[in-house]
């Protein structure tokens, strides 16, 4: 062993051996130079007091104005200070009180000879006292002096560095900021500077560490507080602290660039609409218009065009109160069944007709199967519905003839996809695109499916809409040009009560004819069972399908209905004489014994020749190209031509059918209806589904 450390000592020994004068005097440099560094580290530690230490060390990177990024704008570069907290009992220390948006590490293993403010010691500028926080170890050196002491900062050397450095490169420096808070009433105080050097400047660390990456959402945010500060004077300025009590984890550094991203993409806040007085009405002012659009006047005793037009200029204007007639777009949602649909139809074709908007016809729906069950609960629904093309089930260019004549636009379909969700027909907006349709022109127009609503408060439920979507736009910018606005609204079924205007009602029923196709398809059945219109039949719609299970259950079970049935063909004076066309969803989906045994039941009980339907006079290969709805329009127009009619009370189909038979012109007491009173729809199908 001695051996061998002789030898290591020998070939030091002659490694220090000079050879030539300029050795030798490299060699007495490197003496004195390492000399001068150890006795400045012996000072160093000197001064550094044992124990518990907090060592903050301070490096910032520039932010520039007047350098160009990629379009020729100021591209500030970001500025971040970053602290370590050093513990000289291997533990972290823990801040009393959280700052926001700093990157704080733990460092337990830093060498004393850091423990030093790296700017000097001036009791003035010294970095905020935080040792009366809660420390775990040693507590000896702890006092606000003390602390003061070892981690002061010298302004003046400060501002000498940045004087150097200003100078060196030639030009203005950028604003510095300094963060000075004295709190007695927390046991914690935590302040950084935070220096802000110049252009193509690398970042200057004044004590030399390796660190990890800066985050980037704090160097976005110290970016925007430097560069909001540019032009202000050159004097320190006091900032928020930038300490956070909590070390940065992996989890939480992950966030950091989708923040960044938030910071740097999000666009400048609008600025504030100016609101300039106008001393005259426009032009296309119409006092009228601005009447019936704002009732309110009438009332506060507004009535003529000069009282009308003074209240525009000092008021309206800056209320965006409309002051000419709007152009309004209606759209709807046709739902379920057939005849839902068509009230549907009814309901928002009465009410464009009264207000004059024009109308977007929506698509037809059909349903997968009339054997499965039908609920507004999604939990128990089976049956799925899909949209269709209107023309399958009405006659959409005699519609849209008819009601050009009366001066009412209608516009087809759009599309026919996306389709809402009919298990909430209460909310079964349009959504169907329309690109050119600006979304910020729709408003709605909500609880109106089955609401039976008289016309004047569908009348006003579409003012308050349409004048209160357009004013709230025109007072976010009184200067818009509104040239319509789109209403829309869910299901429209039984949204209307009739009554309440039926003159209208009943013209918009005559007005909306049924397909040719399905009406041509209805006459061969006819044609065939009436042997070319020489003999007469009567008509039944049974609604004993699955999908109505409900009902029966209501009533008492299928035999209740049944005998109801049975009385109510009696009472519209059925007989073995005339045949019968029966109506049922039930060969819809091969429920041919359950139809026999009707059939059976109806001859024995002597209400009819014989029993005919669809099936007998349209092929199946025919019948399978056509909806479920287009089926059931079929068995309706038929049934709509038979002499007597005996239909179920809670079926809109059978109810509407003894409507449209009256509007054909025969007599409603041809018809009768199963007592279905139980069920509890006869008022609402009295005042909402009557329509002459």
């Amino acid at each position: 062993m001695a051996k061998h450390g002789s030898r290591y000592r020998s070939s030091a020994l002659a490694a220090l051996q000079p050879r030539s004068r300029r050795e030798t005097v490299f060699l007495i440099g490197i003496l004195i130079i390492a000399t001068f560094f150890i006795v400045r580290i012996c000072q160093f530690r000197s001064l550094t007091p044992r124990g518990n230490t907090i060592t903050a060390v301070l490096s910032t990177t520039q932010v520039v104005r007047g350098k160009h990024g990629p379009d020729g704008d100021d591209e500030p570069t970001a500025v971040f200070t970053e602290v370590f907290i050093d513990s000289g009992s291997g533990e972290g220390f823990k801040r009393p009180r959280k700052q926001p948006d700093v990157q704080v590490k733990y460092d337990n293993q830093r060498k004393p000879s850091l423990q030093k403010s790296a700017l000097g010691s001036n009791k003035a500028d010294a970095l905020p006292d935080v040792s009366k926080g809660t420390v775990r170890g040693n507590q000896s050196d702890s006092s606000e002096n003390s602390v003061q002491r070892r981690s002061a900062v010298d302004s003046q050397q400060l501002d000498g560095l940045r004087t150097k450095l200003d100078h060196k490169s030639g030009v203005l420096p950028a604003n510095s900021s300094s963060s000075v808070v004295n709190d007695n009433s927390k046991s914690a105080k935590s302040q950084v500077i935070a220096t802000d050097l110049l252009a193509g400047q690398q970042e200057r660390t004044v004590q030399k560490r390796v660190t990890d990456k800066v985050p980037s959402a704090q160097n976005a945010q110290q970016a925007m507080l430097q560069q909001s500060q540019v032009e202000k004077d050159s004097s320190i300025k006091v900032l928020p602290s930038l300490l956070d009590p909590k070390p940065v984890v992996a989890s939480q550094t992950k966030t950091l660039p989708t923040v960044q991203k938030a910071l740097l993409q999000s666009p400048p806040p609008s600025p504030p609409v100016t609101r300039q007085r106008i001393t005259s009405a426009p032009a296309d002012f119409d006092w009228q218009t601005y009447l019936l659009y704002n009732p309110e006047l009438r009332d506060a005793g507004i009535g003529t065009q000069q009282q009308a037009e003074e209240h525009y200029i000092q008021k309206g204007y800056a209320q965006g109160m409309i002051y000419k007639r709007l152009r309004v777009l209606l759209r709807y949602t046709a739902c379920t069944g057939l005849i839902n649909q068509h009230y549907s139809h009814i309901a928002a074709f009465s009410l464009c007709a009264v207000l004059g908007a024009e109308l977007v016809l929506p698509p037809a729906v059909k349903r997968d199967s009339f054997a499965h069950y039908f609920s507004v609960f999604k939990e128990h629904n089976e049956v799925k519905w899909t949209p269709a093309p209107l023309e399958s089930l009405l006659n959409v260019d005699k519609i849209v003839e008819f009601w050009r004549g009366r001066g009412l636009t209608v516009h087809r379909t759009p599309a026919l996809l996306p389709f809402p969700d009919l298990t909430q027909p209460e909310l079964a907006y349009p959504m169907y695109p329309q690109p050119e349709i600006d979304p910020e022109l729709i408003a709605r127009i909500d609880d109106v499916y089955l609401r039976n609503l008289d016309m004047p408060e569908l009348i006003e439920k579409a003012r308050i809409a349409v004048i209160g979507h357009a004013g709230k736009l025109l007072r976010q910018d009184p200067s818009r040009k509104i040239d319509y606005i789109v209403l829309d609204m869910p299901c429209t079924f039984f949204m209307l009560r009739s009554l309440s205007n039926l003159r209208v009602v009943t013209e918009v029923a005559r007005s909306l004819e049924f397909s040719d196709q399905v009406a041509n398809l209805a006459d061969r059945v006819i044609h065939g069972m009436t042997m070319g219109g020489k003999n007469e039949y009567n008509a039944v719609h049974l609604r004993i399908e699955k999908d109505a299970r409900d009902w029966s259950q209501i009533m008492g079970g299928e035999q209740v209905v049944w005998r109801g049935y049975v009385q109510s063909m009696l009472q519209a004076s059925f007989t073995s004489d005339l045949v019968l066309y029966a109506a049922s969803g039930l060969l819809t989906y091969g429920a041919n014994d359950e139809m026999d045994n009707l059939i059976g039941s109806l001859k024995d009980a002597g209400l009819c020749k014989d029993v005919h339907y669809k099936e007998l006079y349209i092929p199946q290969a025919e019948l399978e190209e056509l909806n479920s709805e287009q089926k059931a329009l079929v068995d309706f127009l038929v049934l709509s031509r038979g002499r007597g009619f005996v239909g179920f009370g809670s079926s809109t189909f059978s109810f509407y059918l003894r409507e449209y038979r009256v509007l054909s012109g025969i007599p409603r007491s041809s018809s009768v209806l199963v007592d279905a009173s139980v069920i509890g729809t006869d008022p609402l199908f009295n005042s909402a589904g009557t329509v002459i």
